[in-house]
């Protein structure tokens, strides 16, 4: 067909515990450096949720494990975005 596939890697978001960031952010680095020297589209949802203190945040000193709300609405679009391209 001579097409190649479009291959897009939605990098993760950082957890809120302290203990699982330093993990999260090497495999975010592995992650990167792999897709880049792929030549993968990269979505880096980790900038686009934002801190993970307000993106977690369901009220007031109650946090869920992953963005919730309007940080997982800008997740949403920034994906659909890349992907419509």
């Amino acid at each position: 067909l001579g097409a190649l596939p479009r291959l897009i890697l939605a990098l993760p978001p950082l957890p809120l515990d302290a203990n699982l960031r330093a993990q999260a952010e090497e495999r975010r680095d592995q992650l990167l450096r792999s897709a880049t020297l792929l030549q993968w589209t990269v979505v880096d949802l980790g900038r686009v949720a934002g801190d993970p203190e307000q993106a977690n945040r369901v009220a007031e000193g109650v946090y869920a494990r992953y963005p919730v709300g309007p940080a997982q609405q800008r997740m949403r679009e920034a994906l659909k975005q890349v992907v419509e391209r």
